[in-house]
């Protein structure tokens, strides 16, 4: 799975025995999603308990959501962006201990969240084509550390690149943010979706370390990348781990059904009904025989 069918649902290929996959927006995207209100009235404190973000794991889970699109936690740059109320400050270590909190509360009902917008978002304006042009330090010491520490310490299952360039290469294009810092700096095993509508490339979008395109497979589809993959021009060095090919059992699919196993599976409902129809079932069971 390199994109989904959907705006907000991924069909995943039967023959892995994954059901379709479900993702929900907090109300800082959707009005009528996940309410995410409730924790705003403790972020005074150093550290955000995570029962409010619990409540929020709790709630996807109650309706079949598997990943929740939060928290974002890009820091405040300009007092007129747009998306600050719903980002955690202008303090790199503060935003690092409240997305840890929220993270961690999200995880803990078996539902997968997505540390957001990766990296250097800071501005509505101009948000699909400005570059965010930054020096290393300032990356690492700044905008950086409260990914990291999602990353490191709260193990959150997906990032999702934002829209803007960030030293003039689009985020979902970035090798050095994608690869080297998240996940051979930081050992980030999930999966790193685009933000709506943010992949330009199939090619260099594969190349970069994007594992999924949302909402729809505009590039990142078998007609574009299956050439390259044939090519060598998309290496399938790219799995980062020992393994099938990259693009041929997908990282998406093998992380989803690891964390779900280590999660509490989370394509599991209240009360053990599974997320799956019994004609779901049956087509799963065929697949593997």
């Amino acid at each position: 799975m390199t994109s989904t069918s959907r705006r907000f649902r991924g069909s995943v290929y039967p023959r892995f025995a994954c059901p379709t996959v479900r993702w929900e927006c907090t109300i800082t995207d959707r009005q009528r999603r996940i309410r995410q209100e409730s924790h705003w009235q403790l972020l005074g404190t150093s550290t955000l308990p995570a029962a409010s973000a619990e409540m929020m794991g709790k709630d996807a889970r109650a309706r079949g959501v598997h990943f929740v699109l939060a928290p974002g936690m890009n820091i405040y740059r300009a007092p007129m962006n747009g998306r600050n109320f719903e980002y955690l400050g202008e303090d790199p270590y503060l935003a690092s201990r409240m997305a840890v909190s929220l993270i961690e509360g999200i995880q803990s009902r078996g539902v997968i969240a997505t540390a957001k917008h990766f990296a250097v978002n800071n501005q509505e304006y101009g948000r699909m084509d400005h570059s965010s042009d930054v020096d290393e330090r300032t990356l690492r010491e700044i905008y950086l550390p409260a990914f990291e520490a999602a990353v490191k310490e709260a193990k959150v299952g997906a990032l999702m690149d934002a829209y803007n360039l960030v030293n003039g290469a689009y985020m979902t294009e970035n090798n050095f943010l994608n690869n080297v810092i998240a996940r051979k700096e930081w050992g980030f095993d999930g999966i790193i979706m685009s933000d709506w509508g943010a992949t330009h490339d199939g090619k260099a979008a594969a190349n970069g370390g994007l594992d999924l395109e949302m909402p729809s497979a505009l590039f990142m589809n078998k007609q574009t990348l299956l050439p390259f993959i044939q090519s060598g021009e998309i290496p399938n060095r790219h799995n980062r781990r020992q393994g099938p090919p990259h693009f041929a059992q997908s990282h998406s699919v093998r992380v989803l059904r690891s964390r779900a196993n280590r999660r509490n599976h989370p394509f599991v409902q209240p009360g053990g009904k599974t997320a799956c129809s019994r004609r779901s079932q049956q087509r799963n069971r065929s697949a593997k025989e």
